[in-house]
């Protein structure tokens, strides 16, 4: 009989190896000729969607928070440029929100950038249908109603990114218009240290003496929609504030401040 090949070793050499392979093989020693080049599986990375569900339904005045993660194996990946597509709006971020869908059917998709490489992913999503009384206040109580309405507003924006730093203030207007059955619709327009003009729409709503919407912006293509809040307050005065950050790639922008507006 030949010996151990090694110290401490299961495997023969010698006359009996071939008597005794099928057990090597179970012990894992495998032919003395083979070599193991085995590098392990290739692991498969996945993208998911987590927020939203494949099948949510929402309000339709409600804001539809965005986000996704990817995992190769059990081990979460670093996401490069996430592009999302709703309603033909593209919004990017890997946490972003969208709103101001009117109701219907919707499909969420997503194209993500790991290591150069394009993932894609969606979801289905429903927005339901407004209620036929919104509750909105027609001015009894001294909140705003229907009508055409001006004001100022008072924005800062902080940048800090590829393109440097900044942080300075953005005074500017806005003129809206609010409907019968709540629906507010303006513009507004800020500039930024005295030189730069920044657009943007407004949308949102108005029920009882509370207001609610979207300061939206848009730069090469890329829209920065900021959520506000606030009150039709006595004699017809509006007032809402917001506050957002945006994080793309490796660029952070913040716009916070107040609008208001008065009856025209």
């Amino acid at each position: 009989m030949g010996g151990l090949t090694g110290p401490g070793s299961l495997c023969y050499d010698g006359p009996m190896l071939r008597t005794l392979l099928p057990l090597l093989v179970l012990l894992g020693c495998g032919s003395p000729d083979e070599e193991d080049t085995s590098g392990g599986p290739d692991l498969a990375i996945t993208v998911s969607i987590d927020s939203p569900g494949d099948g949510d339904r929402f309000d339709w005045d409600e804001s539809i928070a965005l986000e996704v993660s990817a995992k190769e194996g059990q081990k979460k990946v670093d996401l490069g440029a996430v592009t999302w597509t709703v309603d033909d709006r593209e919004i990017r971020g890997e946490s972003a929100e969208v709103s101001d869908l009117d109701p219907g059917d919707y499909t969420v998709e997503v194209d993500v950038v790991i290591s150069g490489e394009h993932y894609g992913k969606n979801v289905d999503i429903t927005v339901k249908d407004k209620p036929e009384d919104t509750g909105h206040d027609t001015g009894d109580t001294g909140s705003g109603g229907p009508g055409t309405y001006a004001g100022t507003m008072s924005t800062h924006v902080w940048y800090d990114g590829e393109y440097g730093k900044f942080d300075g203030d953005c005074p500017g207007t806005v003129s809206l218009t609010v409907s019968g059955s709540g629906v507010i619709d303006g513009t507004g327009r800020c500039t930024l240290d005295g030189q730069y003009d920044m657009d943007f729409r407004i949308d949102g709503s108005q029920s009882g003496s509370s207001i609610s919407g979207t300061l939206v912006a848009e730069s090469d293509g890329t829209e920065y929609r900021t959520p506000y809040t606030g009150t039709g307050k006595e004699g017809g005065h509006f007032a809402a504030e917001y506050d957002k950050t945006f994080q793309t790639g490796g660029d952070s922008l913040r716009i916070a401040g107040t609008w208001s507006a008065d009856p025209q």
